[in-house]
C-alpha cells in the first residue's frame, strides 16, 4: 500500500524519507544533518512534497503520512520485530495524603523516563494478570518522623528481598533530591536484573537490558561486551532504536578516550547509529543523546546543545547527556556555565560511576578559566577514581606545574607518566581529545608548556 501511494503522488525515495522525518517532528536542520544534505535542499524537497500531496503545511503533511504510510509501516514493523519488553516495576504507596501521592507521581514519572522500565501502580488494570512485576517499590511515611518518606526497593519473586532503601523529606522542593532516589533505584534494578541473564538463553529484550547495564560500567571489557550485544541486536531487531543509541554512546566514548583502532571507521559507524536511532524514535532521550554525538562530530555546537537539552528534558536522570553538555559548553567558550553544570551533576548523581569523569572535566574547565588551583584540586580528586582519564589529567598537572614553575610537582607527574609506561601514541590520542574540549586559543599555550616539560607533542 505504501509503495502505491508513493507512486500515485510521484514521490521519490528521498522525498518519502524526508516526509517520514517531518512526520516525526524533525526540523529542517535535523533532517539536513541526518541525510547529509543542505538545509536549502531539504526546504526545496518539502516544498515539492507539499505541492504533490496537495497540502498547505508540515502539519497536514504529517497527518497525510500517518494516514497513508504510518499504519502500514507500524504493521510491517510489528510483523518483523516484537517491541522489547521492559523491566516491570510495581509501585505501592501506603499513604493517601496529597503530598505523598504527589511524591509518588513524580517518582513514577522519572522512572518511566528510563526506557528499560515500565512502572505501574498497585492493582493497575494495564497489566495482564499472569504478568508478575520484576520489582516492587514501596513508598511509605517514616513512622518515627512523618515529615520524611521512605522509598524501599524489593526484588519480586514469591518472597520479597530488599535491594535498596532511601529516605527524603516529603516537602523537599529540591528536585535533585528526587533524582538521586530514582537513580539509586534504577541502578539497583538494572544491575541486579542482568545477574540472571544467560546470553545463550536470553530473548532479545533480556540482551538489550544487559547491554544497557554493561554500557554503564567503567570496565572497558564490559563496554566491549555491551558493544557486541548492541551489534547483535542491530542485526536481529533493526527497528529498535535503543541498540543503535547505546552503541553510538559506546562508540563516542571509544573515540574520545582514544581507544578506537580505526577512528575514521568508528566515526562513520557512530554517525550511522545516531541517525538511525533518531529516525526511529526522535522523542527518546537516548535518541536525542545519540544525535547530539553526531551533531558534535559535525562541528555544530548549537545543534548538539539543542538535542542534549531535549535529552535531559525527556529524562532528567540521563547523566550522560549532562556530562556531554558540559563538554559542548566548554568548547563553545562557556567555561563558567560548564563548571556550574558539573558541580550540579555531582550533587544530582551521588555514588555515580561518572564521578571520576566529572572531576576530570572540571579540571579541564578550570584550566580553561586559568583557575589553576581549582584545576589541580579537581585533577587530584579525579585520580582517586577508577574511571578517571588518567593521561589527560597528568598532562594537565604537568602543564600547570611548568607554567607555575613547580619543579617538585613537575618531576612527580613526569615520573608517573614514565612508571605507567604511557606511549607517545597514547599521549597524542589524549591531546586529540583535549583539542575537542579546550578552545583553540588555549591549546597553543597548553601544547607549548607540555613541550617545554619534555612531553612529545
Amino acid at each position: 500500500m505504501g509503495k502505491k501511494i508513493q507512486e500515485q503522488f510521484d514521490l521519490t525515495n528521498r522525498q518519502r524519507e524526508i516526509l517520514e522525518l517531518v512526520s516525526k517532528g524533525c526540523s529542517n536542520s535535523d533532517i539536513a544533518q541526518m541525510l547529509s544534505i543542505s538545509p536549502n535542499t531539504v526546504k526545496t524537497h518539502i516544498a515539492t512534497i507539499l505541492e504533490r500531496l496537495s497540502v498547505s503545511n508540515r502539519t497536514e503533511a504529517s497527518v497525510f503520512y500517518q494516514q497513508h504510510f504510518g499504519h502500514h509501516e507500524v504493521a510491517e514493523v510489528m510483523k518483523r520485530d516484537v517491541q522489547p519488553s521492559c523491566i516491570l516495576v510495581e509501585l505501592c504507596c501506603d499513604d493517601d495524603s496529597s503530598q505523598v501521592q504527589q511524591f509518588s507521581e513524580n517518582f513514577i514519572q522519572l522512572l518511566n523516563a528510563y526506557e528499560a522500565l515500565q512502572v505501574i501502580r498497585e492493582s493497575s488494570q494495564h497489566v495482564a494478570p499472569e504478568k508478575d512485576p520484576d520489582y516492587v517499590i514501596k513508598i511509605q511515611v517514616n513512622v518515627s518522623d512523618p515529615s520524611k518518606v521512605q522509598v524501599v526497593l524489593f526484588e519480586y519473586g514469591g518472597t520479597q528481598r530488599q535491594l535498596e532503601k532511601t529516605e527524603q523529606l516529603i516537602e523537599s522542593g529540591n528536585s535533585d533530591d528526587l533524582v538521586q532516589k530514582v537513580v539509586l533505584c534504577y541502578r539497583a534494578m538494572l544491575l541486579h536484573f542482568i545477574e540472571g541473564v544467560e546470553e545463550s538463553r536470553a530473548n532479545p529484550s533480556g540482551l538489550l537490558i544487559k547491554a544497557l547495564a554493561l554500557s554503564e560500567s567503567i570496565s572497558f571489557e564490559k563496554q566491549d561486551k555491551a558493544l557486541a550485544l548492541c551489534q547483535t541486536l542491530v542485526e536481529t531487531c533493526p527497528h529498535w532504536h535503543l541498540p543503535y543509541a547505546i552503541k553510538a554512546s559506546l562508540l563516542y566514548r571509544m573515540v574520545t578516550l582514544g581507544q578506537a583502532e580505526n577512528e575514521k571507521a568508528t566515526l562513520m559507524d557512530l554517525a550511522e547509529c545516531s541517525k538511525k536511532a533518531f529516525s526511529i524514535n526522535p522523542e527518546s532521550s537516548w535518541s536525542q543523546l545519540s544525535f547530539a554525538y553526531f551533531a558534535m562530530l559535525s562541528s555544530d555546537l548549537e545543534l548538539a546543545k539543542k538535542h542534549l537539552r531535549a535529552s535531559l528534558e525527556a529524562n532528567p536522570c540521563q547523566y550522560k547527556a549532562m556530562h556531554f553538555l558540559g563538554q559542548v559548553l566548554a568548547l563553545g567558550g562557556n567555561t563558567r556555565e560548564g563548571i556550574e553544570l558539573y558541580h550540579n551533576m555531582l550533587r544530582k548523581f551521588p555514588r555515580s560511576e561518572a564521578d571520576g569523569l566529572c572531576y576530570g572535566a572540571l579540571s579541564v574547565l578550570y584550566y580553561c578559566a586559568k583557575d589553576f588551583e581549582n584545576s589541580k584540586q579537581a585533577a587530584h580528586r579525579a585520580l582517586m577514581y577508577q574511571d578517571s582519564p588518567k593521561v589527560p589529567l597528568l598532562l594537565n598537572l604537568i602543564s600547570i606545574a611548568e607554567l607555575e614553575q613547580e619543579q617538585l610537582s613537575l618531576e612527580t607527574c613526569l615520573k608517573e607518566i614514565q612508571d605507567l609506561k604511557i606511549s607517545p601514541q597514547v599521549i597524542q590520542a589524549s591531546l586529540g581529545v583535549a583539542s575537542k574540549i579546550v578552545p583553540p586559543e588555549l591549546m597553543h599555550e597548553y601544547l607549548a608548556s607540555l613541550k617545554r616539560a619534555g612531553i612529545p607533542v
